[in-house]
């Protein structure tokens, strides 16, 4: 009976071992078996038996050897069932030492090589001891993943799940994006500064770069430790990057591919060995201002000076000159170009915008305004981006402004947009700091600032007489009329000048800081970036045609009438209130076709007379004549290509010959109490109208030649084509055509 008893306890204990045995199995590998519990038969290591045995196992987990990666290793080994995929200790990465194979046995969270404990659930139930071991990343029971992954792997994502400080993308996509290479993001194949695809054995997914781009989890060409499909060197970079070298330098110089002190933008090292100044610090934070690349700080570890000990700028010891500091070196220093600096044109010869709004659709196409060896200021010598600099500061290089540097005192006129150059008087300001009697003194030849022989004109002093719009001369004939008339002796250019008379135009209203050149100097101004190509007279019309006032839509863009009531111009006896210039007779004398029909004139010169005969379209001054001659006269107008068609003082008209030429002289319009000489010694009229009928006193006192006769119309004037008047007091009209481009052009009776 007691043994009876004996053997059913002893069986008792053998069956609560086995079902207790079985219990800590499951409990401990439930995710393992779970798995597959139903198709054992279909498991890719074969049999259970191969790995596992039920009694007397080595391993903590009833397998054949103890040890989860020497389990692995005795299949895969050179003489095992898994011959074709062998390991070793000795293939273990140890990082810029020795190994080709991603390390196991080793510690999940290393802060050297910024790894971290993963936070997929299968794989940490596979860390022993926050150890990595084979299965932390295999499941040997499955092969949904392949090759025996434990987890889906689309775009690295085992390898981003451990190392999450290096899955980032570009710095451009998030300025927090620091110390790594970008990866997940697409390869451009289309960008010239890289390969249309990756070289060598770099490879893609899905056309993205990704951790395996660059990097084998096992079996790497490379034995050095950092797992790369190709040596870790300076082609490793090159086989995407199409970059050079600079002086020496090449990539991995100054970038490091994974940098724990995230500190730097774009890679770049913390600390360079310099060529001839041993190991530098480096600080790069910003494309620009602080501790940006040469930011001209009394730091100098910028990555674009630490090296720099013979350079013209920016040297390591500070002893270079300033130079655009803080600005966006790469900008006129490509990286693509090996950081030789390219000029203006290289950018500039295509539109560009870097999408901050600043202005709005960015800069237009430049270089292609330039007539080809006939530029402003060039005349006869090509183009390049020293002739830029005469004008351009580059201190704040795309900053979204425009900025120019005065000629004289290198002050700085800053300008958003092209609508502000052109309305803006510091424009004029700083054209006429190299268009005056010195020229551009900040340049080594002042008066040949693009060095190519050709001298500013100087436009300033033009400018410096002072008659203003509301100047007044005495009438003592004739009371009110002829007074308030337009008598400035220049265009209102200055602060001054618009601000007294609410006029507004500027230099570049009329001239093209591009597109002018020696035989083209005016633009068009219903379309600036285009060079006028109609007649002088024609250009002065595009104001002087039409309009009530300030606000006429005749003018042009963003030039603006005076506001100062002014008495008209153009109908008989100035009786109308308008005030602008008009031609309204194809063949007056004064008209757009100054030469009449007339075959008495048979033998004269077929000229026509032109605005600028007798204005200067910048002003009238002289040391001599410091107020300026009323109406922009000139100083000095050449007449003999005109005949003096006038009746003559000595009687009716003689001959043959018929033709009486004009004089060349200087031009004063002398304006005291009650007189204006139009015609004594000085005057402007008896220039071409030598033997002119002296009117006295209306030729000399009180209002003169001007109250009967103007443009386009005079008293008792007759027009010799039709032999009658036009219209005694021509109605204003306003004329305009359509160029079909949506600019308003001017049209003319003799066009």
């Amino acid at each position: 009976m007691r043994k009876k008893i004996k053997n059913y306890i002893v069986f008792i204990i053998i069956i609560s071992l086995s079902i207790f045995l079985i219990d800590i199995t499951i409990a401990n590998f439930k995710p393992i078996y779970t798995l597959n519990y139903f198709g054992i038969s279909a498991l890719p290591h074969g049999t259970c038996n191969s790995c596992h045995m039920t009694h007397n196992s080595s391993g903590g987990t009833i397998t054949g050897v103890n040890g989860n990666a020497n389990l692995c290793i005795s299949c895969h080994n050179s003489s095992g069932v898994a011959s074709a995929k062998p390991f070793s200790n000795a293939m273990k990465a140890i990082p810029g030492i020795s190994g080709n194979s991603h390390s196991w046995e080793k510690p999940s969270i290393n802060s050297a090589f910024e790894t971290n404990l993963t936070t997929d659930s299968e794989m940490i139930l596979r860390l022993v001891n926050d150890t990595i071991i084979c299965s932390t990343c295999h499941n040997q029971h499955s092969q949904t993943y392949s090759p025996f992954l434990r987890t889906d792997n689309s775009a690295d994502a085992l390898c981003k799940n451990c190392h999450t400080a290096r899955d980032i993308m570009r710095y451009t996509d998030d300025i927090n994006n620091r110390g790594s290479h970008p990866v997940g993001i697409s390869y451009s194949s289309s960008d010239s500064r890289f390969f249309a695809a990756p070289q060598n054995s770099l490879i893609l997914f899905n056309s993205k770069v990704e951790c395996s781009s660059c990097h084998s989890v096992h079996y790497a060409t490379t034995n050095d430790g950092y797992l790369l499909r190709q040596t870790n060197d300076n082609d490793l970079c090159k086989s995407c990057h199409t970059y050079g070298d600079h002086q020496g330098m090449s990539c991995s110089n100054c970038h490091q591919a994974h940098n724990p002190d995230k500190t730097n933008i774009y890679m770049v090292r913390s600390n360079i060995s310099t060529p001839n100044s041993g190991i530098k610090p480096v600080v790069l934070s910003s494309t620009s201002g602080a501790n940006s690349y040469a930011d001209g700080d009394a730091t100098f570890n910028g990555v674009c000076e630490v090296c720099h000990t013979a350079t013209n700028y920016h040297k390591n010891d500070g002893t270079g000159g300033s130079h655009n500091n803080g600005s966006d070196c790469i900008s006129c220093h490509p990286h693509e170009n090996a950081f030789v600096p390219i000029d203006c044109i290289g950018c500039h010869n295509v539109s560009q915008d870097n999408g901050d709004g600043i202005p709005i659709g960015g800069r237009r196409a430049i270089v292609v305004e330039f007539p080809a060896s006939n530029t402003h200021a060039h005349y006869g010598a090509a183009l390049d981006g020293n002739d830029c600099k005469i004008c351009h500061d580059m201190t704040s290089h795309k900053d979204g402004y425009v900025d120019l540097i005065d000629a004289d005192n290198s002050s700085i006129y800053t300008f958003l947009k092209v609508d502000s150059i052109h309305t803006d008087p510091d424009v004029s300001t700083f054209c006429q700091s190299c268009h005056d009697t010195d020229g551009a003194t900040r340049i080594a030849t002042p008066l040949d600032p693009f060095g190519n022989g050709n001298m500013a004109p100087d436009a300033k002093t033009k400018f410096l007489g002072t008659l203003q719009w509301n100047e007044k001369y005495g009438d003592f004939c004739w009371g009110e009329e002829g007074t308030l008339r337009a008598v400035n002796s220049h265009h209102d250019i200055s602060d001054s000048d618009q601000s007294f008379s609410g006029a507004k135009l500027e230099c570049l209203n009329c001239h093209g800081a591009h597109t002018s050149s020696q035989t083209s100097i005016i633009i068009d101004p219903f379309n600036p970036t285009n060079n006028w190509t109609f007649t002088t007279n024609d250009f002065c019309i595009s104001c002087h045609n039409g309009g009530t006032g300030p606000n006429s839509p005749g003018f042009p863009l963003s030039v603006t009438g005076p506001s100062i009531p002014l008495r008209g111009l153009e109908s008989c006896n100035y009786g109308i209130s308008p005030w602008w210039v008009d031609y309204r007779w194809t063949n007056s004398a004064h008209g757009s076709n100054s030469k009449r029909a007339w075959t008495g004139y048979s033998g004269a010169p077929q000229y026509n007379l032109q605005c600028l005969d007798c204005h200067d379209q910048h002003g009238s001054y002289t040391t001599s004549n410091t107020l300026g001659n009323p109406y922009m006269i000139r100083d000095f107008v050449n007449g003999t290509s005109y005949v003096d068609d006038g009746e003559r003082y000595t009687g009716p008209f003689l001959g043959p010959p018929w033709a009486t030429f004009g004089s060349s002289r200087s031009v004063v319009i002398s304006i005291s109490g009650t007189t204006v000489d139009w015609a004594g010694t000085q005057g402007l009229c008896n220039v071409c109208h030598s033997n002119w009928y002296n009117a006295s006193p209306m030729s000399h006192d009180c209002v003169g030649c001007q109250f009967c006769h103007g443009h386009g119309q005079a008293y008792a004037e007759y027009d010799w084509v039709s032999w009658s008047n036009d219209l005694p007091c021509p109605a204003k009209k306003k004329l305009f055509i359509n160029d079909n481009k949506n600019n308003t052009m001017p049209l003319h009776l003799n066009q």
